[in-house]
């Protein structure tokens, strides 16, 4: 990234990423589209046992993952509750 001018370091610092533009933004997306287009595919080539196989594992990640999402949630609504406790309902959020 640093040769293609899409990143910059300071010496001792992180590196950071450069900002993009709309255009490289719109053209990053369609790629990222594009292979995220393959899996699908490469998933139904697959024969039966494999892809069986992988329709449980995905069952698996979905299933942790909207818990993880429900508990994010809770524990967001949780920590909104402790600020109007906190600072009292201001009616601009």
């Amino acid at each position: 990234m640093k040769a293609a001018g899409a990143s910059s370091a300071v010496r001792g610092a992180r590196q950071t990423v450069a900002a993009i533009t709309h255009e490289d933004a719109l053209e990053l997306f369609s790629i990222v589209g594009e292979i995220e287009g393959l899996a699908p595919r490469c998933a139904a080539a697959l024969s039966h046992k494999p892809r069986a196989t992988l329709a449980a594992d995905l069952t698996t990640f979905a299933d942790a993952a909207q818990r993880a999402v429900q508990t994010n949630w809770r524990n967001a609504a949780a920590r909104l509750g402790r600020v109007i406790a906190t600072v009292g309902e201001r009616g601009q959020w």
